[in-house]
């Protein structure tokens, strides 16, 4: 029930991709179209080998489950986060927020997403041990300190900016500039 495969790392079948007609050039999530398409085409195709095939979108989990997942917490999620600060704000102004309970809380939230994601990197290099250098496992960790605080309200801005251009109806890709890596000169 995968939705979105990296067009950098993703590989697909020829024919599957053709089936489907391919990346549709005025798509601006060309991987999570392209992908969609291929759950409804492999669905509908196999619908029409057995149809026995219980659920009825045409794009099977994908639509009833994976699809409203994507519109409910992922589209509506940085409007959400807006609310619920603005919601803060007006609590602590009218004096209806226990500062003492709101400090705990925040200082239990950052706690316990910090330990998730220290939790997640150390579970990755355990499992894959994909560094070679202990230096970059610590980098990692220590930008888990960072993820919940700047980040998470950077992330926020960008999903905001993203929904507003979208609804003025700017949905062309932007040229992005290209930055080569710097060559490095050694001492002599």
């Amino acid at each position: 029930m995968m939705l979105i495969i990296s067009g950098a790392f993703g590989l697909f079948r020829t024919d599957l991709v053709r089936a489907v007609g391919g990346y549709r050039a005025k798509a601006i999530g060309e991987d999570f179209d392209l992908v969609a398409r291929l759950h409804r085409y492999l669905l509908k195709k196999d619908r029409n080998i057995s149809n026995s095939y219980p659920i009825r979108s045409p794009y099977g989990r994908v639509g009833v489950v994976a699809l409203p997942y994507l519109w409910i917490y992922e589209l509506f999620a940085p409007i959400i986060e807006v609310g619920e600060m603005v919601t803060i704000v007006v609590a602590a102004v009218m004096g209806d927020l226990n500062h003492e309970f709101f400090v705990q809380f925040m200082i239990f939230g950052y706690a316990f997403a910090t330990v998730i994601s220290i939790g997640a990197v150390l579970q990755e290099e355990l499992t894959y041990k994909r560094y070679s250098d202990w230096q970059d496992v610590a980098r990692l960790v220590t930008y888990c300190f960072l993820e919940l605080l700047p980040y998470r309200q950077l992330h926020m801005v960008w999903r905001l900016q993203g929904l507003w251009q979208y609804m003025r109806g700017d949905m062309a890709w932007k040229p992005q500039a290209r930055k080569g890596l710097s060559a490095t000169t050694t001492a002599p």
